[in-house]
């Protein structure tokens, strides 16, 4: 678990750690330095192409051009995916801390106002909780590692202190 998710759940008074539904971390820097590697290299090739078309006419250097540009778009959006950061959600004994990207959100089981689970492309479905202060929260069962299991321990919660399966009225 990141000790940032573990501070956040002690600022909380969220209590000791259940279980831990999250990927592990990716190394941001190292995945960058990939990519930049990987694009020196492309414009390195691109650059290449360039000077061989000046001395021909031929249509094969424009072509060239596109064939190296596909793995670009691809390559963007995996860095951009790994820079965002990853969803999970770390279980506690009085609480849930929510991991979206970079920010952190701490969520008391006190404060759980109604729970509905709902269906998704995922097996398990989505989770969507209700907070007394606060935004909805779902956890989506498709991005959870074994959400089955955090989503029963959720739904016995829900079960045991008669929550609703409704957006609560205020």
């Amino acid at each position: 678990m990141p000790e940032s998710a573990a501070a956040v759940a002690r600022e909380h008074r969220l209590g000791v750690s259940v279980s831990v539904h999250a990927h592990p971390d990716v190394d941001h820097r190292r995945a960058a330095v990939y990519m930049l590697a990987a694009g020196a290299t492309a414009a390195a090739v691109l650059l290449a192409a360039e000077s061989s078309a000046a001395s021909t006419y031929s249509e094969l250097p424009r072509i060239s051009r596109v064939v190296l540009l596909l793995p670009v778009l691809p390559a963007a959006l995996w860095m951009a995916a790994v820079l965002r950061g990853r969803r999970g959600v770390y279980l506690f004994e009085r609480g849930l801390v929510v991991r979206e990207g970079r920010r952190l959100r701490a969520v008391p089981l006190a404060e759980v106002a109604a729970l509905k689970q709902m269906p998704s492309d995922s097996t398990e479905g989505d989770l969507k909780l209700w907070v007394r202060n606060g935004r909805p929260l779902v956890i989506s069962g498709l991005y959870t590692p074994d959400s089955a299991r955090l989503f029963a321990v959720l739904r016995r919660y829900a079960a045991r202190h008669g929550l609703p399966a409704k957006r609560p009225k205020h």
